[in-house]
């Protein structure tokens, strides 16, 4: 099904950040082609023109990495900072939460240098700051005038988060 509608797919078990680490490293030609990436956990609810507008911001700004914010209702928040805040454009923060980042190609090759596939996502937002410089000014940003929304896992088909199913996805903490 899908392989008419991209130029390249492989499958593998793992969590986005394993995935995309293990594609970096095998597929350099691929991910020397691009200056942004997006790793989006695969239910947030958005709307394509707004994944466009979020590449043009982060463009715009400079952002080495940002994300949207969330919709207050419907959006399960675990962070405060994210929740969106309808009368800004964008905030710099020093926080961007690990379900929808967007990276400029410098803060993910940052990112790569320090990620171990054992982090499977708790932390990994944390991590991701720190390599770029955790105390930069205007480099990282939640951007309001974008919002999506992060489904509670009471609305998901199982009712339960995909992330339990991996291997070590409980010591993830330790």
């Amino acid at each position: 099904l899908y392989q008419s509608k991209v130029d390249f797919i492989e499958k593998r078990k793992g969590s986005k950040f394993q995935n995309f680490h293990y594609f970096y490293n095998k597929y350099p030609e691929i991910i020397n082609k691009y200056d942004r990436f997006f790793i989006l956990d695969d239910d947030i609810i958005f709307y394509s023109d707004d994944i466009n507008k979020m590449f043009d911001i982060s463009r715009k700004y400079d952002l080495a990495i940002c994300g949207p914010t969330f919709k207050k209702k419907g959006s399960k928040i675990s962070h405060g900072i994210t929740i969106q805040q309808k009368d800004k454009y964008l905030r710099y923060v020093n926080f961007i939460e690990v379900n929808v980042p967007l990276f400029n190609r410098v803060a993910i090759d940052n990112l790569m240098k320090y990620y171990d596939p054992v982090l499977i996502g708790w932390g990994v937002d944390y991590l991701a700051i720190w390599a770029n410089g955790q105390n930069s000014k205007n480099k990282f940003a939640a951007v309001d005038s974008v919002s999506c929304i992060n489904p509670h896992d009471r609305k998901k088909t199982d009712k339960k988060r995909e992330l339990l199913g991996l291997k070590r996805a409980k010591r993830r903490m330790y």
